[in-house]
């Protein structure tokens, strides 16, 4: 009898030290599964923050940009009285968000006409970008543009690349920052909006 209970004590020894590990494994996931979420409501709430600080951000349109074969424009003429949706990026900011945005803005189910899209880079060497722009099949326009020129708005202070759409007098609306996986999930979206949103205000301009 002796031999059995020792057994017995021995076996609920072992279960209940799986049950503990169970249960820390549990606790831990569970924890890490808040963290998450506290995470994305953070991130979600520092863009939303993000997105009304940037709403009084605004670019000259004397401002003179080059295209890709160095001729010089002046933002004014590139807008042309009519709302563009921007892409905005420069070489300081991470690789792989740029291609992400690239990626996304180019699938077809998106419908953005290529007359409404600009590129708006700041690059030292705009051949640096070839790769990019043939890799997702660009033939859109692509401007560079002195930093200084938007270095004293808001979204550029944050040294990451977002959409915007700008305006006849320069100034910029809709941003969008799609900086990590939560966000990202949600660009297309956004993207199908400011479509959208472009294409009624050519209709009504008609």
């Amino acid at each position: 009898m002796k031999i059995v209970a020792i057994v017995l004590i021995i076996i609920l020894s072992i279960v209940n030290v799986l049950l503990l590990g169970h249960i820390h494994a549990y606790k831990k996931e569970v924890s890490l599964d808040e963290k998450y979420l506290r995470d994305d409501k953070n991130i979600l709430e520092n863009r939303v923050i993000f997105q009304v600080k940037s709403s009084n951000d605004r670019v000259a349109t004397t401002a003179m940009l080059k295209d890709e074969n160095r001729n010089t424009h002046a933002l004014s003429d590139i807008i042309n009285n009519k709302d563009k949706f921007v892409l905005r990026f420069t070489e300081n900011n991470c690789h792989s968000c740029v291609e992400s945005m690239f990626r996304q803005l180019s699938e077809p189910a998106i419908g953005l006409k290529k007359e409404d899209v600009i590129i708006l880079v700041s690059y030292s060497n705009m051949n640096s970008l070839k790769h990019l722009l043939e890799k997702y099949r660009f033939d859109g326009h692509i401007y560079n543009i002195d930093e200084k020129e938007m270095a004293d708005n808001f979204a550029e202070k944050l040294n990451v690349p977002y959409f915007f759409v700008i305006k006849a007098d320069g100034t910029e609306r809709m941003a969008f920052f799609p900086e990590g996986p939560i966000l990202y999930d949600l660009t297309e979206e956004y993207l199908k909006i400011v479509s959208e949103t472009l294409h009624k205000q050519a209709a009504g301009s008609q």
